[in-house]
């Protein structure tokens, strides 16, 4: 531990992921009171049973959404990232709670309706829990452009994925960066990184004419998504939802209602949507409009659970989990979203790591068995009898009819159809290497 701060001191990052060691995980919000209450529920919970659908209630709720009081009125189960209050499952009728377990609780067949619903009609979800940026100025292009691994976005009114390196190669940030000019560009990334993200931005924005604004707190957001989001949307607005005027990886501003609203043509569930951002004060307003519309259309409220299966489906990548800064781009399997024909920060390790070869690599998991037990993070992946790699991230795929997850694993075994073994809560799994998504890995969704 010595060693591991002393390079966090010196070079600014560490080889070991000290994401939980990080003070920037806490904010303001994080007092004295808030503070206390935690370090007491700790001492009281040192040596109780622990499950990882543990729920505690201490010091919260401190950071809410506008949306927090009315999704709790209709049931919602909010988990707490940050200090924020997301959503992360609903209940129903039948299903009013959940039990301590490793295996499946009885909130698996409410995220089950929950992921139906998005499959077959259209889902609605709070995404204000989300870091946003924006950043503005004559040097605006010139600065993301300089942190960014990816190329930006060429056309105003286009949506990119990047990563933001450390000068050693490690991940310091994920963004999904929307142009609206050459001089103006909104960044939307993890809430649990909001802090260290924008330290990131500060720390190298002095050679840049640039202004640097936070609108986490001021802005809310919804994703809208299924394939019925076009028609649901499309009686709030006047805009042209088609592929022709609203394409896929696209953004602008439209009106709903008479609001405002910053609309993007993506959607994390990988079906077809709208990530809508607004400001806080609107939120609801929009929301209940929405859902008013989206009523005869099946539109149904989903949470944070079905939300990480969908992405895990789709073999979609998280911060924190796959992106941390023990790795770079090449080790995530970010090939390409990477850009080594320009020069960024950290891309001079990057083209080292080509060179000298990489020594783990992200790989993609699909079991082959019904045991309900899910990956969390952190489990053993065995190889036969040998230890070959770890869990970073996994969730029951609703919509495929089966477990899924990501591993880090020792590169030759990242080949499709290898077999693996996973040693999870209710033993040992069984799995194999997947180089393609489990559902729609053509994007044929998200494009219709």
């Amino acid at each position: 531990m010595v060693n591991t701060l002393a390079q966090w001191m010196v070079h600014g990052q560490t080889e070991l992921n000290m994401a939980s060691l990080d003070s920037r995980r806490f904010d303001k919000w994080a007092d004295k009171t808030y503070c206390t209450t935690r370090a007491i529920e700790s001492y009281e919970r040192m040596y109780s049973f622990a499950s990882p659908n543990e729920n505690r209630p201490h010091g919260r709720p401190i950071r809410v959404s506008a949306l927090h009081t009315l999704l709790s009125q209709k049931g919602a189960i909010h988990t707490v990232n940050t200090g924020y209050e997301k959503p992360s499952w609903f209940t129903t009728d039948e299903i009013r709670n959940e039990t301590l377990t490793w295996a499946h609780s009885e909130a698996h067949e409410a995220v089950l309706q929950e992921c139906v619903a998005v499959q077959n009609a259209c889902g609605i979800t709070d995404i204000s829990g989300t870091a946003k940026f924006r950043i503005t100025g004559k040097d605006a292009f010139k600065f993301l452009d300089n942190l960014s691994c990816n190329k930006l976005p060429s056309k105003d009114g286009r949506i990119g994925l990047t990563l933001f390196h450390a000068p050693k190669g490690g991940i310091r940030a994920e963004q999904t960066i929307s142009r609206i000019s050459n001089e103006e560009f909104l960044l939307m990334g993890a809430i649990g990184s909001e802090v260290k993200d924008y330290q990131w931005l500060e720390w190298h924005s002095d050679d840049f004419d640039i202004t640097i604004e936070n609108l986490t707190e001021e802005w809310g957001g919804l994703l809208l998504t299924g394939p019925e989001a076009r028609n649901i949307l499309g009686q709030c607005t006047q805009e042209d939802l088609s592929n022709t005027g609203f394409s896929w990886l696209s953004c602008k501003t439209i009106k709903i209602d008479s609001a405002n609203v910053f609309a993007m043509r993506v959607s994390y569930a990988g079906e077809l949507g709208w990530e809508l951002h607004m400001p806080s004060w609107q939120i609801i307003s929009i929301y209940e409009s929405l859902m008013e519309m989206g009523s005869s259309h099946g539109l149904k409220d989903f949470g944070g659970q079905a939300f990480n299966s969908m992405r895990l489906e789709k073999m979609y990548r998280a911060y924190g989990a796959e992106f941390t800064e023990e790795i770079s781009a090449l080790e995530a399997g970010m090939d390409r979203f990477l850009d080594l024909s320009r020069e960024f920060i950290g891309c001079e390790n990057i083209r080292q790591r080509q060179i000298d070869g990489i020594k783990t690599k992200l790989a993609y998991l699909i079991f082959d068995d019904d045991i309900p037990a899910e990956c969390f993070g952190n489990e053993a992946v065995f190889n036969g009898d040998k230890l070959s790699g770890i869990i970073t991230s996994g969730a029951y795929g609703f919509r495929i009819g089966h477990s899924v997850a990501f591993a880090y694993l020792e590169p030759n075994l990242c080949e499709e159809g290898v077999k693996l073994s996973v040693e999870t809560s209710l033993g040992s799994r069984s799995c194999h290497v997947s180089m393609s998504a489990a559902y729609d890995d053509s994007n044929e969704k998200l494009r219709s």
